[in-house]
């Protein structure tokens, strides 16, 4: 199946699983970036290739950490290590 707007600011397509997977705007602006230059959320790259705006997150991703803004003002530890560690 193709991406589909869905109207109300999101492209969305169903992935190889059947769940949903968006991008969603908000005033034009792609809220994933935000929360990547926000530093409130990590950028997960285990899925990229299907991301047409990989490129710009990883890149702002890279800024957020050096910069340690938001989450990575700390110590953090990705969440996918988290749920491996404490299974």
């Amino acid at each position: 199946m193709n991406a589909i707007d869905t109207g109300s600011g999101a492209l969305a397509k169903p992935d190889r699983f059947g769940r949903t997977v968006a991008e969603v705007y908000a005033n034009g602006q792609l809220v994933q970036l935000q929360q990547v230059k926000d530093g409130m959320v990590w950028a997960y790259d285990r899925y990229k290739a299907n991301c047409p705006q990989w490129k710009e997150i990883e890149k702002a991703f890279k800024e957020t950490r050096s910069n340690r803004k938001g989450i990575f003002g700390g110590n953090p530890m990705p969440p996918w290590e988290w749920r491996q560690r404490n299974r």
